[in-house]
C-alpha cells in the first residue's frame, strides 16, 4: 500500500512514469580513485553523472572532478569539511551539523559551495547535508534558510519517509526538497550502499545489494509505479565486481528512464 499511496502523490505532481535518479558521494580518497571508471559506466548507458564531493575532498582530487564536470558531469553542494576521518583501520563517520552551531553550519556550506565553483567552475544549486538523517526540524530548517539566501534551487537532504508522504518533490518555501528512497521491501528505509558493504574495514557491496535495487525494479516495473527512485551510492562501494553494473544494466532493461536533478526540478514545474 505505500508505494501505491506514493504513485498517487507522483501522479498528482504530474508523473507519468518512473525514473532514476542517481548520484554519487564521494567521501573518501578511495573515491577520487575509482570514480573515472564508474562515470564511464554512466556514460556508457546514458545516464546523468551527478556527484556531491565535500570541500577538502575536491580540492584535494581537483583534477580528477573537474575533468569529469568538463565531460558534462555536474556537482551539488556537499558542505567543506570532510565527513570521515581514518582511525583503527577503518573510516569512521564526522563532521554532524546536528552538533554544529548555526554559524557553522552557514560556514561550511559557504566553504563547499566556494569549493565547488573554484574546482568544477559550476555554481551549485544544490545541496546535500552529511549525514541528514541526524538533522532535527529546526536544524533542517535552518539549513534551508541558508540556502534560500545563497540562491539554491533545491536539497536532497532528506530520508524516505518525506518522499512517501508528499511525494518525490516537497516545497520548502522557496526550495524543493527531494528526498531519498528506499526498497520495495523496505520503502521507507535508504537504499544506500555504504548500508550493504561487507564490513566497515571492506566497504564493498554485497551481492544482496545488487538483489535489493534489481528486485525493487522489477516489482516496481511490474506494478507500473510511477514516480522517482533518489538513489546514491558512493564510487568505492561499487566499483569492484559487476554488481552495480548488473543494477544498472537491469534498470536499463525495465525502461526506467534516469534523469538528473535539474531534469526532475523541470519535470515538476520547478523551472
Amino acid at each position: 500500500m505505500t508505494w501505491q499511496a506514493y504513485g498517487a502523490l507522483a501522479r498528482a505532481q504530474g508523473f507519468d512514469r518512473l525514473y532514476l535518479l542517481l548520484s554519487f558521494d564521494c567521501d573518501r580518497h578511495e573515491d577520487a580513485e575509482v570514480v573515472e571508471m564508474v562515470d564511464g559506466w554512466l556514460v556508457e548507458r546514458g545516464i546523468p553523472r551527478t556527484y556531491a564531493v565535500p570541500g577538502v575532498m575536491l580540492t584535494e582530487a581537483a583534477e580528477i572532478y573537474r575533468k569529469l564536470a568538463s565531460k558534462g558531469a555536474r556537482f551539488i553542494n556537499h558542505g567543506g569539511r570532510a565527513h570521515v576521518e581514518f582511525r583503527d583501520g577503518r573510516y569512521w563517520s564526522c563532521t554532524f551539523y546536528d552538533r554544529f552551531s548555526e554559524a557553522e553550519v552557514a560556514q561550511d556550506i559557504a566553504a563547499g559551495h566556494e569549493a565547488v565553483i573554484a574546482v568544477t567552475g559550476q555554481i551549485p544549486t544544490g545541496f546535500r547535508a552529511p549525514h541528514f538523517g541526524l538533522l532535527d526540524n529546526s536544524q533542517r530548517e535552518y539549513i534551508y534558510n541558508t540556502l534560500r539566501a545563497m540562491g539554491y534551487r533545491f536539497s536532497s537532504s532528506s530520508l524516505p519517509e518525506l518522499g512517501l508522504a508528499k511525494g518525490p518533490l516537497v516545497d520548502v518555501g522557496g526550495l524543493v526538497e527531494l528526498p531519498c528512497s528506499g526498497s520495495w521491501v523496505a520503502p521507507h528505509i535508504i537504499l544506500d550502499s555504504w548500508s550493504h558493504v561487507r564490513s566497515p574495514v571492506d566497504p564493498v557491496v554485497t551481492a544482496a545489494y545488487g538483489n535489493i535495487m534489481m528486485e525493487t525494479c522489477a516489482e516496481l516495473f511490474k506494478h507500473r509505479q510511477v514516480g522517482v527512485l533518489n538513489w546514491y551510492a558512493d564510487p568505492s562501494h561499487v566499483a569492484q565486481g559487476d554488481v552495480f553494473r548488473r543494477c544498472l544494466d537491469a534498470i536499463g532493461d525495465h525502461g526506467i528512464k534516469a534523469i538528473g536533478f535539474e531534469d526532475l526540478l523541470v519535470m515538476g514545474g520547478r523551472v
